[in-house]
């Protein structure tokens, strides 16, 4: 699991969580492996579980904005074990197998 704190006083004033949440979603839209979770879905969350995706090539993606403090945090769930050359290497072959 990796979390990134971004404090919203460093970016441009038009920014919010909602902001980055939606150039996540648009980013990954149809992608084979990374899910980003709705907002009001991680909004209401009450843990992160990082095992959930164990044995898996996806990726989970959760934007929490904090309004009161100016902060969101950004997190992403993934198994990283298997994650060498070789693991990589299958991952990329399945993707291109399957978009044709």
């Amino acid at each position: 699991m990796l979390t990134v704190p971004i404090a919203l006083r460093l970016l441009a004033p038009d920014v919010d969580g909602a902001t980055l949440h939606a150039c996540l979603a648009r980013h990954y839209a149809g992608a084979a492996h990374v899910h980003v979770l709705p907002l009001h879905e991680s909004c209401a969350l009450k843990h992160l579980d990082p095992q959930v995706l164990n044995g898996t090539d996806d990726m989970h993606l959760s934007v929490f904005p904090n309004k009161e403090h100016g902060h969101v945090l950004l997190s992403a769930v993934f198994d990283n074990l298997g994650k060498g050359a070789s693991g990589a290497a299958v991952q990329n072959l399945n993707l291109m197998l399957t978009q044709q």
